[in-house]
């Protein structure tokens, strides 16, 4: 049982580095941070909210990944395993909830290196909106045009440089940032494989305790064998 458990738990995590792939992908491009951009823009956010956001981020794309992995094991270990007690039908919607609880997200921006990403492109992008504003503001001089000018004003204020921050920013942190989320993912699994040990044990010790109590009522060899 351990050893089918743990074959299956490690088959639904290779591909959860696509999905750290998938994030820093979205993170680190134009995409991405004019996203960000445009979420603090919506309203006046702080750096926690701004963390919960691109925590939700990453529980998106990586459980895009990795979900549809973990459910498909659990259904085929449940297939193994359910007909031989109750105990084990209809446990995959409480596997599922019990990761979800886990927020990975959440325990990455709590990280050194990611909280520091994440600290530095809040403070990088609340500046792009103070400049936004006054780029915004100097749509004045459009005249008729301003719907088509102030926007490419402030425009021109990001594109000219984020290409080359994007780079940098990429080069400096994105490696750092990933061993952060593969870490948080390695104890996700390893979590995620005690819950299964402890449910399918439970399940055959059930099992056990279901076929002595049946022999006991159909035979003893001490009484019934004389």
């Amino acid at each position: 049982m351990l050893t089918q458990i743990s074959r299956h738990v490690d088959a639904a995590y290779v591909n959860a580095g696509a999905g750290v792939d998938a994030f820093l992908d979205w993170n680190f491009s134009l995409r991405g941070q004019y996203a960000q951009l445009a979420y603090m823009g919506a309203s006046a956010v702080g750096e926690t909210t701004f963390s919960g956001f691109i925590a939700d981020k990453m529980d998106e794309l990586v459980g895009a990944q990795l979900n549809p992995q973990i459910r498909e094991a659990e259904q085929v270990l449940q297939v193994e395993y359910q007909n031989q007690s109750p105990v084990g039908a209809g446990s995959g919607a409480g596997i599922l909830v019990a990761r979800a609880s886990m927020r990975m997200g959440t325990r990455v921006v709590g990280k050194t290196a990611s909280r520091r990403v994440v600290s530095g492109a809040f403070g990088r992008l609340s500046g792009r909106l103070v400049t936004s504003s006054a780029a915004g503001a100097s749509g004045a001089f459009c005249g008729p045009l301003v719907l088509v000018c102030a926007p490419l004003l402030a425009a021109g204020a990001w594109i000219a440089t984020d290409l080359a921050i994007n780079e940098v920013d990429q080069a400096i942190n994105r490696e750092d940032m990933r061993q952060d989320m593969l870490a948080v993912l390695d104890e996700d699994r390893q979590r995620l494989e005690s819950l299964l040990v402890q449910h399918y044990s439970t399940a055959l010790m059930q099992l056990t305790a279901d076929v002595e109590a049946y022999q006991q009522q159909r035979f003893s060899i001490i009484r019934d064998g004389i």
